[in-house]
């Protein structure tokens, strides 16, 4: 943001995140040759696009080169968008025990030693699926203009929420999703103008 030269902001935000769950686990199939990580149980990669109207307000008087300190709060709606997880699962009761590829199920889940770990990040990208909810975020944010290195951070806390609910481990539905955040903004300090002495002396004859 720019220095808090006003008493209050108000604007438009946009952002994207993926979601994640606390029960998730990431783990490798020990018998295979060079074993990729995969999350134990997932069916869904999850990710939420939040649409918001933020407003914010100036804790202290302005001061240039101090801690300007600013409470701020943002909600609108979120586009929560749900990705298939596929993973190489060798069926042990085929015959020619060729890898499928597919979304874990109950029998994955049984016959954990046959997955082989997950396909590349874009398969399923042509069946994402949406589901709409809410969010709001609240930040506190300090800003020391431009003679710091540190020249702003912030602190926030967030909750999403779908009300249908999105899936994101077999057969478990969340429908809230909440995260803490920190922020800053890095830059340099200016130069200082020299001022050059012309320290030349006349030769003498």
């Amino acid at each position: 943001m720019s220095p808090f030269t006003a008493a209050y902001q108000k604007g438009l935000h946009f952002e994207f995140q993926t979601l994640r769950t606390i029960n998730e686990t990431v783990v490798q199939n020990p018998n295979t040759i060079n074993p990729k990580q995969y999350v134990l149980g997932k069916v869904n990669s999850a990710g939420t696009l939040r649409i918001g109207y933020y407003i914010s307000k100036r804790l202290n008087t302005y001061t240039p080169n101090t801690q300007n300190l600013q409470l701020g709060i943002c909600f609108g709606p979120s586009i929560g968008i749900l990705k298939p997880y596929y993973i190489r699962y060798l069926d042990p009761k085929v015959e020619n025990r060729q890898a499928l590829i597919i979304v874990q199920n109950d029998e994955t889940l049984a016959n954990q030693e046959n997955i082989y770990g997950p396909t590349t990040w874009t398969r399923g990208f042509k069946e994402l699926t949406y589901e709409l909810g809410l969010h709001a975020d609240i930040q506190l944010s300090a800003n020391k203009h431009e003679s710091c290195v540190l020249k702003q951070w912030t602190a926030g806390a967030r909750a999403d929420l779908f009300p249908q609910g999105i899936t994101i481990l077999y057969r478990t539905t969340n429908r809230s999703f909440y995260s803490i955040y920190l922020s800053y903004k890095l830059g340099s300090k200016p130069k200082k103008n020299k001022t050059l002495v012309n320290q030349n002396k006349p030769l003498l004859n």
